[in-house]
Formats: C-alpha cells, sequence, structure tokens
C-alpha cells in the first residue's frame, strides 16, 4: 500500500505488475527472434531506442548478429537511458552526442546529423536566455497517446494557461509536441488578458 504526498493511498500489486512485464518480454523475445530469422534483414533501424519493444528488438538483433542503428526520437530523460542496445545512435547535435559520451558510449558508435526543428528551438532558447527580469518557466507539450487521454490533454493545457494568467511576474515559453495539434494552444492564447508573459 502506498501513500502519496497528499495522503492518498493506492494499491500496488508488485507481483502482477512484474509477472505481467516478464511475460511482455518474453513474447516480444520471441516474436522478433523468429521475425529476424525469417526476414534476415540487413540492418535493423528503431525509431526509439528506450521503449521496451524497440529496445528488445535492438538487443535481439544484438544477438543474432544483425547490425543495427536508432535515430533520436525526442528530448533524452537522462535516467531512463542506460547501455545503449543498438549498435550507433543517430543524434541531432552536439548536445545529445555529449550525453551520450557522458554515459559511457564510444564516441565512434555516434552520429551526429542536425535537426532543424531543433536548432531552431536552440536558437529560441538563446534568444529567451534570462535576463534578469524575472524568473523563466519552459512548459513542454505532449501529444495524447495511450498514456494521455484527451481530457487529460486538455486539462494540462488548461493549467499552463491558467498559471500563466496567475503569475505575471513570470515569462513563459510554450513549446508544443511537434505532433500536438496547437489549436487548442492558440485558443488559450487569444483568452487570456494579459498575453505579454507568454510566447
Amino acid at each position: 500500500i502506498l501513500r502519496n504526498q497528499l495522503g492518498v493511498t493506492s494499491q500496488f500489486n508488485a507481483s502482477q505488475f512484474l509477472e505481467a512485464t516478464i511475460t511482455k518480454i518474453r513474447t516480444y523475445t520471441d516474436i522478433y527472434f523468429d521475425l529476424t530469422e525469417k526476414i534476415q534483414p540487413d540492418v535493423l533501424i528503431l525509431l526509439n531506442e528506450v521503449s521496451l519493444s524497440e529496445r528488445l528488438a535492438g538487443l535481439v538483433a544484438k544477438q543474432m548478429c544483425i547490425p543495427s542503428v536508432c535515430i533520436q526520437h525526442g528530448v533524452y530523460i537522462g535516467y531512463v537511458y542506460r547501455e545503449l542496445a543498438t549498435d550507433k545512435v543517430i543524434v541531432w547535435g552536439e548536445a545529445p552526442k555529449k550525453f551520450w559520451k557522458k554515459i559511457g558510449c564510444a564516441p565512434e558508435r555516434i552520429i551526429s546529423v542536425g535537426a532543424l526543428a531543433h536548432e531552431r528551438w536552440a536558437s529560441l532558447k538563446e534568444k529567451n536566455a534570462k535576463t534578469g527580469e524575472g524568473p523563466c518557466i519552459l512548459a513542454l507539450g505532449q501529444n495524447p497517446a495511450a498514456f494521455i487521454s484527451l481530457e487529460t490533454h486538455r486539462k494540462t493545457i488548461d493549467a499552463i494557461f491558467r498559471a500563466i494568467q496567475a503569475l505575471p511576474q513570470y515569462h513563459f515559453i510554450v513549446k508544443p509536441h511537434p505532433g500536438e495539434d496547437i489549436k487548442p494552444y492558440q485558443a488559450a492564447l487569444q483568452e487570456l488578458q494579459l498575453p505579454s508573459n507568454v510566447e
């Protein structure tokens, strides 16, 4: 039984969780071995190295001596990553390249190709560097997915813009996810009475 900071209790069955996860790992692994043996690809390309399904695919490819590469999917969250599962990783630029080097990835396994959207974002960060006018808050969006319902997504946007309205002494930078519909953000922005502290 877990109790969070709000005093709300919940039950967590570790045994059920582990059993379900191990079953999923075993199933994915068997499927990937069978699929790889049948197709016999020359190379495996992954769009995300950290998810359970894709990481297992990379590890199976390694076991079967098939070259593999993953492409940077989004901003790195350091604690999620361990040793690279694929042979090589294609990254957006110098910052993610340094990230992989820092966690022990050999430089020859990292391919930096750049990314226009990421470079524009880096320019935006420089443009909005703190000038001493007050704290700056960055709000990053996330498109609705299996783990984020449309209702939760909408409530999140509402909460962000309520904070913007309530905290005029802070400067907000709101960056929607590339896969998000920006119309809810635009509608919320139009409803603000004092939009000068957000971009």
